[in-house]
């Protein structure tokens, strides 16, 4: 199911982050605030943003990945959902501007890394598939061992 799986979760974070970044592109706070279009798209993205954030910190655990202001996105997703009318401009311009940035970093590490481990364990198999079942049965659960949580997702 696409909302249990991490890396599906960290792509909608970082594609939204990525529309978000060419939608604003070339635009300082004072074009933004009179484009009413680009505020709609920005914060539709944030939307999703933010309710893909809450997904994985269900599927994640606060614990794991403390690196994520948790209740910050959860009251922004909220405050854009229930609160519309009273959204400030300057608030979604200033995290598109300064929290986005970090996001997105660290969304991109987490799929560099989970991207490198998935390979790697599929290398290691794949040259021991000639060897006797209890060789590929050792690494087969040392590889399942060494993934951590749900799709080797840990944290961002």
């Amino acid at each position: 199911m696409p909302f249990d799986d991490p890396e599906r979760l960290l792509r909608d974070i970082l594609e939204s982050i990525e529309q978000i970044d060419q939608f604003t592109v070339d635009m300082d706070f004072a074009a933004y605030e009179r484009d009413e279009k680009t505020k709609a798209a920005v914060e539709r993205k944030i939307q999703i943003l933010t309710e893909a954030v809450i997904r994985l910190e269900q599927v994640q655990g606060r614990e794991e990945c403390s690196e994520i202001d948790w209740s910050a996105y959860r009251g922004m997703g909220n405050f854009l959902r229930h609160s519309y009318h009273r959204v400030s401009d300057e608030i979604v311009w200033n995290t598109v501007k300064d929290d986005l940035p970090v996001l997105k970093k660290l969304v991109k590490n987490r799929l560099g890394r989970w991207r490198f481990d998935r390979r790697a364990a599929t290398s290691v198999v794949v040259s021991l598939t000639k060897n006797t079942s209890a060789v590929r049965n050792f690494v087969r659960d040392r590889v399942t061992f060494h993934r951590p949580a749900a799709n080797g997702l840990n944290c961002l």
